[in-house]
């Protein structure tokens, strides 16, 4: 009967880790941010309110451990509005060749939006080839800024793309900051939505970094103009497997299913063994 006892206890646990492991999907999260805003205090918490990481940490990019720190996540959200820490596009490309990692670059990353003074422009590996959703500008003795119309128009491509599930972009509202790029897609990009007035808005590389071209540290508010929460649910959506909608709580993940197929075989031959007299170990 203690056998019994004790195989039944561990079924209940572990039916009980696979209502768990059914309901998992969040995230750890990085926010990079090159940026001095007020505001990332607020983006913060609007990441937060998503629901869909486990952790939303703010990183220093001049840290001297910052590329370790960086590889402790699954995800990685960065922007610029300053000029970037020498070494910086290198080291996202680091990070995202470790392989099983998300990584989503925002802001004036694409922009030169004054040619007088020192650009927010990311470059380095992370920029080129098969990194690149948007290519760096031939050009950067002239501005690229653009004023777009504030909204966000999804291409053929991006209409069943999964960045778009549980989104209605017609909901989706952001800060329409004239410095913004007026990018150009990079060779081997998908472009998923623009501002539908021909100003490409987001793009997912060939090797599938994601750029955003919104300033996530932007006036935020629920009001056209600004950034508001359905754009940080657009946000958390670029990171697999943060997207929404969750799965379905009642079907677990496979290991799950395998591990209660397990439990109950272990119930099945207890139940044999006390029908048939066979004795059981104390």
């Amino acid at each position: 009967m203690k056998t019994r006892r004790a195989v039944v206890a561990i079924s209940q646990k572990v039916l009980a880790l696979g209502l768990v492991v059914g309901f998992a999907r969040a995230d750890s999260l990085a926010v990079v941010a090159v940026d001095s805003s007020f505001t990332i205090p607020n983006v913060l918490t609007s990441l937060v309110t998503t629901g869909r990481f486990t952790t939303v940490d703010l990183l220093d990019p001049a840290s001297a451990t910052f590329a370790s720190q960086l590889s402790a996540y699954s995800d990685v959200l960065v922007w610029t509005s300053n000029p970037p820490p020498a070494g910086f596009g290198d080291t996202l490309a680091d990070f995202y060749d470790l392989g099983g990692k998300s990584l989503t670059i925002a802001g004036f990353a694409f922009s030169v939006p004054n040619p007088i003074f020192v650009s927010p422009l990311l470059t380095g590996r992370v920029a080129t080839g098969d990194y690149a959703g948007f290519a760096l500008p031939t050009d950067t003795s002239k501005t690229n800024g653009v004023q777009t119309d504030g909204s966000l128009v999804s291409t053929p491509a991006g209409l069943n793309d999964p960045i778009f599930s549980g989104i209605d972009l017609n909901t989706v509202f952001y800060d329409a900051n004239p410095s913004l790029a007026n990018p150009q897609l990079a060779a081997g990009a998908t472009l998923l939505a623009t501002d539908g007035g021909g100003v490409d808005m987001i793009a997912r590389s060939k090797n599938g970094v994601i750029d955003i071209n919104v300033y996530p540290a932007g006036n935020i508010a629920e009001a056209q103009f600004h950034n508001n929460q359905a754009l940080f649910n657009l946000i958390a959506n670029t990171f697999p497997a943060a997207a929404a909608p969750p799965p379905t709580p009642d079907v677990p993940e496979t290991s799950s299913l395998a591990a209660m197929a397990v439990v109950a075989g272990l119930l099945a031959l207890v139940s044999r063994r006390n029908r048939t007299g066979l004795p059981t170990r104390p």
